[in-house]
């Protein structure tokens, strides 16, 4: 008895927890039991990684993890989003490629028909192709919840677990492709090293945002299989033989499935081929048959759009989508509005790095700043050159591996000149990075930069952000600790060093003393410049010591609110009533000291009554200056 093996083998937790998490993913009620899953699979994948297991049960812990962290950030189904998974969903459900039902569902403005009689579709149908295993788990838990009437979801194809299969897709591809990527650099880096770089690139880079807030596009796909083409092209150059052509040959056809303009690749095959040939290392069947390979591959693409619109070869977007002489060739790559590497300056860091690789691998290197300057010129020649709503230069998905490559080698470099914990230090510098990047991302994502993105109001954007984040922690040690966080990170107080009369004109255009629930500011004839406030507005008053406020506050009821009532909130606690009618009065009352803290304030008006047909939050009074003593 005592031989007998486990019921539980560390690898069969780590893949039990997996799945769990996926469910997680799927099903949003269920997130804490995906939270469970994907630390029974860490647990696991620790275990599994004592005993020798290899790789594998790493990897599955690493997208339980993604997963979590995907449900905890919330997949969003928009923009592009629908018009490339309608082809999973039209083929699954309808069994063709007439996407008018998808259209109504989501509630799509009418599209003129193509030539062939069919509705249009701009997007690639290769993303499609690796989602399709999530997919049909999704299927198989809105059928089961369904029978069962554990949730309301019908199994259509459009309730929130299949469209959240997306995210699980393209996540998982995106860690087999970075783990493949990162295997590329064995010859440079250890495996571990070369995890810390290869993460560092994503996160870093637009492919975070497409991997987790928007992964129903193609472009973490597309990144994941430039990723394979990578290391394909390495173990080509290492051992040439016709099976690692044929691998990189069909890599290279995925990703232009993927996205068409994946077909860029396409040229780091080409300097490997060339050197060789020259050098008798492969023979020509063999990079023949990688390149029938790609276009095989690729061939869905052309007869999707031989279907649609009648053409093997089309740019669905129409006539004058592409102006060939790139007029914005220079600011896809820089510009505040979505530059590559304005955007994402680490890519920048990464793509000099390669120069560092010249002397050992120079057809690589060649081959590298090729597919990123063709890459800048097709999509400098594009109508849409700034990506439209987009996060960063999204199109720059296939160049992130290739940079990410430069990367290793200047991490390389960085770490000989350092004697103590080298990978450490590098690792803390990708992760400030990846922050950063998280931090734009919330921004972006707030809709704080629509299209462009100054620098000095991003970095603005951004301590605002480390402020918020650590005001929120220092407020579970106390009101101590959150005056010394705002004393480091703001340092600004009324009647100290701004404000100093007190007076928060609250009609003003901008009026930095302001918290939640006012409108913009109002003009109105015979009235002094006003915001309305919701039922309840808050303004911000930092103290460098508290003491009594006798204030006012000048207002007006609405006029159809002939008597409001109102409450005065210091940091929460009511310190003050009052009632006012339709005429502007100023309303006084006091704030105690013991009310207030050191710090930040917030000093909020909790009004009785709504105007009368407004929704839920509608306006209650108007008010044009708090005035402070």
């Amino acid at each position: 008895m005592g031989d007998d093996p486990p019921l539980l083998t560390p690898t069969a937790v780590t893949l039990s927890g997996a799945a769990l998490a996926l469910i997680g993913l799927l099903d949003p009620a269920l997130f804490l039991a995906g939270l469970l899953g994907a630390a029974l699979s860490v647990a696991g994948a620790v275990r599994a990684s004592r005993a020798g297991a290899g790789h594998l049960p790493v990897l599955v812990a690493l997208v339980s993890v993604c997963f979590v962290a995907a449900a905890l950030v919330g997949p969003e189904f928009r923009a592009d989003v629908p018009t490339h998974y309608a082809y999973l969903r039209s083929l699954a459900f309808d069994r063709d490629l007439d996407f008018a039902n998808e259209w109504k569902a989501w509630g799509f403005a009418e599209r003129p028909l193509t030539e062939t009689g069919l509705r249009p579709n701009v997007h690639s149908p290769g993303p499609a192709l690796w989602w399709v295993p999530f997919f049909l788990i999704a299927h198989v838990y809105v059928v089961v919840t369904h029978l069962l009437h554990l949730r309301p979801w019908l199994p259509d194809g459009y309730a929130e677990p299949y469209l959240n299969s997306i995210a699980a897709g393209s996540i998982t591809t995106v860690v087999v492709g970075s783990y493949l990527l990162a295997r590329s650099m064995r010859d440079l880096l250890s495996l571990k090293e070369a995890a810390i770089v290869v993460a560092g690139a994503v996160l870093a880079s637009p492919v975070a945002y497409y991997a987790f807030v928007l992964p129903g596009v193609s472009h973490a796909i597309t990144y994941a299989l430039a990723g394979v083409v990578t290391w394909a092209w390495f173990e080509t150059d290492r051992s040439p033989s016709r099976r690692n052509w044929y691998v990189l040959g069909l890599a290279v056809g995925l990703t232009a499935l993927a996205r068409p303009q994946g077909a860029v690749i396409g040229l780091l095959p080409a300097a490997l081929g060339v050197r060789q040939l020259v050098q008798k290392q492969a023979r020509p069947a063999w990079i023949a048959a990688a390149a029938l390979l790609a276009v095989l591959a690729a061939l869905p693409q052309l007869l999707i759009w031989k279907i649609l619109y009648g053409h093997w070869f089309t740019i669905p977007q129409g006539e004058g989508f592409m102006d060939w002489t790139s007029p914005h060739f220079a600011d896809v790559l820089f510009s505040a509005q979505r530059g590559f590497f304005d955007w994402t300056p680490v890519m920048l860091v990464g793509t000099l790095g390669l120069l560092l690789l010249a002397r050992r691998w120079p057809d690589f290197v060649g081959a590298s700043f090729a597919v990123i300057t063709v890459t800048a010129w097709i999509n400098g020649s594009t109508r849409d050159w700034e990506g439209s709503d987009a996060f960063g230069g999204r199109r720059f998905d296939l160049a992130v591996p290739l940079v990410a490559w430069g990367l290793a080698v200047l991490a390389r470099s960085f770490a000989a000149f350092l004697q103590k914990r080298p990978w450490a230090a590098i690792a803390a510098l990708l992760a400030a990075c990846a922050v950063w990047n998280a931090g734009f991302i919330r921004v972006y994502r707030t809709r704080g930069f629509i299209d462009a993105a100054p620098v000095e109001w991003l970095a603005g954007a951004q301590a605002h952000q480390l402020n918020r984040l650590l005001d929120a922690g220092a407020a579970r040690l106390g009101p101590n600790a959150r005056a010394f966080v705002y004393n480091v990170m703001v340092g600004e107080y009324f009647y100290y060093n701004v404000n100093l009369s007190g007076t928060i004109d609250v009609g003003a255009v901008e009026s930095r003393w302001l918290g939640a629930g006012w409108s913009d500011a109002q003009r109105r004839e015979g009235w002094p410049p006003f915001r309305w406030a919701l039922p309840e507005a808050c303004v911000r008053v930092p103290l460098q010591q508290p003491l009594d406020l006798r204030s006012f506050i000048r207002l007006r009821a609405p006029g159809r609110i002939p008597e409001q009532e109102m409450d005065v909130l210091s940091n929460g606690v009511a310190v003050a009533h009052a009632s006012f009618g339709t005429e502007w009065t100023k309303v006084p009352f006091m704030i105690p000291a013991a009310s207030l803290r050191p710090g930040l304030n917030n000093v909020c008006f909790r009004f009785a009554q709504r105007r009368p047909g407004d929704e839920e939050g509608g306006y209650a009074a108007a008010v044009s200056v708090v005035q402070l003593p």
